[in-house]
Formats: structure tokens, sequence, C-alpha cells
């Protein structure tokens, strides 16, 4: 058979064999492609290689950490070597070893991992030479003595808010025999304790002051006004300073002018009829459209009552709705208290006045008060005794 033939026959078995006709095209396609990939990529890899031969990579030597480094580090040739990188990997703050020299002695107020560039920002002492660099304008740093048992012993840290109060003779203000405490500034920033500064504040700064956590200490500066300081003056003179730590994020001030001896009961008593009165439940009631009660809710079952002790429906505890037997609504669950008149209106016992028989934190066996004894401490512990007032 001839090669024509043979050729015919071949297409004619195609024609007639749809399955077989598929399966040539599909072959066919898929040489091919191989084919434009690799000769792609040999493209490619020649671009490259020429682009590498004909355009060497230029290297830049920088100033790299030779050693694992903590903020407030100082920089020396210890810690410190010189390395080649590419230059297009070379950060724009990075310094070189004709640079070094402007560095030296300086210290770092981040931490930088050995091999990694030294970064002008990660240099301290450009703007800070010592503590007085620290005080904004306008500002004052004062430096007091604070009782440190009454301090909560060494637990305030720099960079923290306290309260500095003051004990000193009642007769200051107007009072008696015995010792008066009251506020003298609140809300105000801790700058140091003893020599410790902040790690990330003394970083900052060329003059290195010591200090560590471990050391005790019994004084504080603080950021203050010149107003502010004119005032500790004045109470450091008159008696004993302690400070007392506050919640970072507590604005709250104190809300009495100053306690003398013969207030002691009087206030403590006070304080916790408030703390009982704020622990106490608080009756649920249930208003309708019209924003008059019309129920109060049972907490452990959701059923509102009426005045008269009647169901009239229950809470959905998701939204608070109150619905009828019917599933009408017909209230909410009023998120505020009712008011005296309210409660008479829907049966409920008027609250007692504070400090009588039935009221929050009135005990009728008496009350028991923890006080310190002569207001002094025996070796550097203070005694404690307890009295009932009735």
């Amino acid at each position: 058979m001839s090669v024509t033939a043979r050729v015919s026959s071949f297409f004619g078995v195609l024609k007639a064999n749809r399955p077989l006709r598929l399966f040539v095209i599909a072959t066919a396609l898929a040489i091919l492609a191989a084919y434009l990939a690799i000769k792609y990529l040999e493209l490619r890899e020649a671009a490259l290689l020429r682009q590498a031969q004909g355009e060497p990579q230029r290297m830049v030597r920088v100033v790299v950490a030779s050693q694992n480094l903590k903020p407030g580090a100082v920089i020396s040739g210890a810690n410190m070597s010189a390395r080649l990188v590419p230059a297009d990997y070379v950060h724009s703050q990075a310094l070189v070893p004709s640079q070094f020299k402007k560095v030296k002695g300086k210290r770092l107020i981040e931490p930088l991992e050995a091999g990694r560039p030294l970064l002008w920002t990660h240099i301290a002492g450009s703007t800070r030479t010592d503590f007085s660099d620290v005080i904004k304008k306008g500002r004052r740093a004062i430096t007091v003595q604070v009782d440190q048992i009454n301090s909560i012993d060494g637990m305030i840290e720099p960079g923290n808010e306290i309260d500095l109060y003051v004990t000193m003779p009642a007769k200051h203000v107007g009072g008696g025999n015995g010792d008066a405490i009251f506020p003298v500034v609140q809300n105000v920033t801790v700058l140091a304790t003893g020599r410790r500064l902040d790690p990330r504040v003394q970083a900052s700064m060329t003059v290195g002051y010591g200090g560590s956590r471990r050391e005790r200490y019994n004084t504080v500066t603080l950021d203050v006004s010149p107003k502010q300081s004119a005032l500790i003056l004045a109470a450091q003179a008159a008696g004993q300073l302690s400070a007392l730590l506050r919640n970072r994020n507590d604005a709250g001030t104190a809300n009495f002018g100053h306690i003398k001896p013969g207030d002691i009961f009087t206030i403590a008593r006070q304080v916790a009829i408030e703390e009982a009165a704020a622990a106490a439940p608080q009756p649920q009631i249930v208003r309708g459209p019209d924003g008059k009660p019309i129920g109060i809710v049972d907490p452990e079952t959701g059923l509102v009552t009426d005045p008269d002790g009647n169901p009239i429906g229950r809470v959905d505890p998701e939204t608070g709705v109150v619905t009828d037997p019917d599933g009408n609504p017909i209230g909410v669950v009023s998120e505020e208290p009712p008011t005296p008149e309210e409660r008479v209106a829907l049966g409920l016992p008027p609250e007692a006045a504070p400090g009588t028989p039935g009221a929050p934190g009135f005990t009728a066996g008496g009350w028991l008060v923890e006080f310190l004894a002569g207001g002094n401490s025996k070796d550097g512990v203070a005694e404690v005794q307890q009295l009932t007032v009735q």
C-alpha cells in the first residue's frame, strides 16, 4: 500500500471513529503546549543570565548588630559590625560605617536582633540629653517622699497614675486633737520611682540614671503643674504624704474634703451603707406603651404580675419584651428603677432611709468597725481593734 493510501486510510479511520479523533487532537495540543512552555523557560533563563552577567548587583556596607540587644543598650564596637548588603535592600535610615562615630556611646530605644541593620530611628539621644528634656513645657517634675508601707509597698511603677494624700494635725483644718487626712493632688503621672525611670524614657536619653525594679524606694517623681508643685511642697512640710495607686483608665476624684479621727465611725458607716445599697437588688418593673408601670417581674420565673398579684404576662429574656398569654406585646422591662410614687402604685414597700432599720447595711445587733488604735503603729505593724457601734 502506498503512502498516500495509508494516509487516506488513517484519516478515514479518524473520520469514522470520533473518540479516536478527539484523542489524537488532544495529544497534539498537549505536545504543542509542552514545547512552547519549554521554549519560554529557555528564553527567560537566557535573559536573566544576560542581565546578571551584564549588570552585577551593587553591594553596600552597613552597620548591623552582632548580638541581640535590648532597649537601653549602649552602642559600641563590641556589639556592632559591618556587613555587605545588596543596595536594593538597604533601608533609607540604615547607618554606614563612616557614620558610626556619631552614634557610638548612644543608646537604643528599640530591641535589635543580631544581623539586623542599625537604623537612625533605633538610636536615642538626638533630642533628649538628660531628665530635664523629658519634662514638657509648662510642667514641673517634683520628687516627694512617701510612706512606703502606705504606698502599695513598692508596686507603683513609672508611668502609673496616683493620688497623693497627706496626714497632718487636724488643727490645720479647724479640728481638735489628732490627725486629719485629705487628698492633695489626684490623677498625676509618676515619672520615676526612686532613680528608676520608665525603660522607654531612659532609653531615649544619653544620661543613664540607674535604678532597677527590685530596688526599694521611698520617693516618687511626679509630673505636675507649678501650682500643684507648690501645694505638694506645703503638704509635705505640714505632714506625711501617702501615694494611692489608681487604675490607668480611672479619671474619678475623691468626693470628700478631709477626714478627722472623730469622723471615722460616721464616714465608715456611711460608706458601708452606700456599698450595701449599691449591691442590693432592685425590683424590675414593666412599663406599658405610655411609659407608665404596669407590673413587677419575678426574676426567677420571668412572670409579670400586676399590683394585685395577678399574672399578666411573661418576659422574653432576649428582648425584654413582655407578652400577654395570647402572645400580644404589652410592655417592656424598664432599665430605670421605680420612683417613690411608682413604688406606691405598684404596691412595693418604700425605700428605707439610710441608717434606719430595714435600710441596706443596717444590722439590728450593732455595727462592727475596724480602726487603728491611737492612729499609730507598733514595730511597723498597725494594731487593729474592733468596736461594735450600736
